[in-house]
């Protein structure tokens, strides 16, 4: 079974960024599926990540059509029309192979399965949630020649054209059972940390996670109906043997993608001292909740290798926060910034979200002068 993963990039990302040699962080999702599918002998994969290399997409089918495969996976995301440059190439793709198997997955894949489905006859499955046990699931059905009726998690087209939804696929539970992402299929692409131009590098780059999930349901947010609330975390011991290999690998640099990093401030911490115990040498990035900052926190995030925080703010409106449910006050955020100031962290963002429906002129300008206060 010769299967493709594609990482799509939009002409006009493309175009404005194509300049750069870096920027694009590692499709972790796919490299963690790849790393699932090789441990149960499914070996014969390719990646071609568009986001990174910027290669018009003219290059893209010629690989495709190269290296032919029984299955293609696109990454599709709502952002940047990512997701509508996945079904661009998945078009074309159909036009020279009417026989292979187009599957998206990610988060629009997960939201508008159905009207993907719908609207696109050559899109052919959909993997709704987690992919790993899912997709390896699918690529055996597709092997045998069978309808995949009871791989759970997929909306998928069956022989006589009728969409049919398959019932949800639990979460994993126990994350620890999952292999390291498959980082050696990238070749030689770099990647950096950047943030729209700014390159903040620290040598080479990587993306890891260590939890899956978060207890909080923010409005704007995607990860309350993904993970309904429930926050995963793999040991501490099974990160840093992650870690350790990274460190084999010659990463000096990462990104925590979790999608609440210090959802369990104490396990953090702990993670924490482990890294310094393990002598392991790497700056890192996080995301961050204001109200889950402390002292205690930061002060052992500093130590550990954390160099750049990125502090969820949205809003010096208290009702636009009450609006998204993000149980947070400017205060909060103001109190936070200090805090993360005095543990000399080198480079403190911002994120802040504007025209918020209802939201007023005068509110967004309190906003951009919070900022610029903090």
């Amino acid at each position: 079974m010769d299967i493709c993963f594609i990482n799509p990039a939009p002409v006009s990302y493309i175009r404005e960024r194509g300049h750069e040699k870096t920027g694009a962080y590692p499709p972790l999702g796919i490299l963690s599926i790849i790393a699932y599918l090789k441990q149960e002998g499914y070996d014969n994969n390719i990646l071609i990540d568009q986001h990174a290399t910027k290669e018009p997409t003219v290059s893209v089918l010629e690989k495709v059509r190269d290296f032919d495969p029984d299955v293609i996976g696109f990454n599709s995301i709502t952002d940047i029309n990512m997701g509508i440059q996945a079904v661009k190439i998945a078009e074309k793709v159909k036009q020279f192979n009417p026989n292979v198997k187009n599957v998206f997955g990610n988060y629009h894949a997960t939201f508008n399965h159905r009207r993907l489905l719908e609207k696109y006859p050559f899109i052919d499955i959909c993997v709704r949630g987690e992919g790993e046990i899912t997709f390896l699931e699918l690529i055996k059905t597709i092997e045998s020649q069978k309808e995949p009726e009871n791989v759970r998690g997929i909306t998928y087209r069956n022989s006589p054209g009728k969409i049919k939804i398959n019932e949800d696929r639990p979460l994993i539970k126990d994350l620890d059972s999952l292999p390291f992402p498959d980082r050696c299929i990238l070749g030689i692409v770099q990647y950096s940390q950047n943030y729209g131009g700014f390159n903040a590098d620290y040598g080479k780059f990587t993306t890891i996670q260590s939890s899956r999930g978060c207890t909080f349901n923010c409005a704007f947010c995607s990860q309350s109906k993904v993970s309904h609330q429930r926050w995963r975390g793999k040991s501490v011991d099974r990160v840093i043997e992650e870690l350790q290999y990274l460190e084999e690998l010659g990463y000096t640099n990462l990104y925590w993608v979790d999608d609440n990093f210090t959802n369990k401030p104490k396990r953090t911490i702990e993670l924490c001292r482990e890294i310094r115990k393990n002598q392991l040498d790497f700056i890192w990035i996080s995301e961050q909740r204001v109200d889950l900052v402390s002292k205690n926190l930061i002060e052992n995030m500093r130590k550990a290798g954390c160099r750049t925080i990125s502090l969820g703010i949205e809003s010096a409106n208290q009702r636009i926060l009450d609006y998204f449910n993000k149980q947070i006050t400017p205060k909060m955020a103001l109190d936070a910034a200090n805090t993360i100031k005095d543990a000399n962290i080198d480079f403190l963002m911002g994120t802040f979200i504007i025209g918020a429906p209802t939201e007023t002129l005068e509110e967004i300008k309190r906003t951009f002068e919070f900022a610029c206060q903090l």
